[in-house]
């Protein structure tokens, strides 16, 4: 069972997915820099997960020959 960090990076991949297609990776970018301009430690770590699980799911989505928004 996931950690529920994990659990909530997970649902907001899902959810950027959802919103922004293939453009959600760029927005966990964005928010990975702003995290550590601001050295907030947890929220770089978290936006981490986001993005390693966008990763995933587009990899994953591409290959099994779906279209992503």
């Amino acid at each position: 069972m996931a950690s529920y960090a994990e659990a909530n990076a997970q649902a907001m991949a899902d959810s950027l997915i959802v919103v922004y297609g293939i453009k959600a990776r760029g927005m966990t970018l964005r928010h990975i820099a702003r995290c550590l301009e601001l050295k907030l430690i947890d929220d770089v770590e978290f936006w981490l997960r986001v993005r390693n699980r966008i990763d995933w799911l587009l990899r994953t989505v591409r290959r099994a020959g779906d279209i992503v928004q």
